[in-house]
């Protein structure tokens, strides 16, 4: 299955609303409105449905698009075959953040693959982070770009666009204006 990284749109204005009036952290409770990486539960057996994944025996290919800014990702593991292709996305994404983090996945991955097969040349959880951050090394928030296209009626639409500026770098704009 292919899928796209873009999920959590709706909800993250939401919970980014919600932080900003949380009190503040103590030695009890810290409030995040996103789940932060958290590479070192590769490490460990998740227990989903019936199955138990090793998830240090992940792999990965890796597509890199410095145009779009997002690297294209197949995620492998040996026991994908036989699992259902649901279970197989839910521990994809699982997987990817808490490798990358939720804002980190939905910043810089495109399309997200699930893979039955051995990808050749296989990355490691390692490469994605280096290709992740290489993107975000190149990253200019000054650079703009000009689109133009028609819209459903013929009429010509013109838009500038910050390159490489996701929604997610601002979750609480989320609303706009059309003119």
């Amino acid at each position: 299955m292919t899928v796209s990284a873009g999920g959590q749109a709706a909800l993250r204005p939401l919970a980014e609303r919600w932080l900003r009036a949380a009190p503040p952290a103590d030695a009890t409770w810290e409030f995040r409105a996103s789940q932060e990486a958290e590479p070192s539960a590769l490490s460990n057996i998740l227990e989903i449905g019936k199955a138990r994944v090793d998830l240090s025996k992940t792999l990965f290919s890796l597509q890199s698009d410095v145009n779009r800014m997002r690297v294209d990702v197949g995620v492998y593991h040996p026991q994908f075959g036989a699992l259902q292709e649901e279970v197989r996305t839910q521990i994809s994404f699982l997987v990817l953040d808490w490798l990358l983090g939720e804002d980190d996945v939905e910043r810089w991955l495109g399309v997200i693959e699930t893979l039955t097969a051995l990808p050749t040349p296989s990355a490691t959880p390692d490469d994605v982070v280096a290709a992740v951050a290489g993107l975000a090394e190149q990253r200019n928030l000054d650079e703009w770009v000009l689109v133009k296209w028609a819209d459903t009626d013929g009429y010509p639409v013109i838009a500038s666009f910050r390159k490489g500026l996701r929604w997610n770098d601002f979750p609480t704009l989320d609303q706009h204006l059309t003119v």
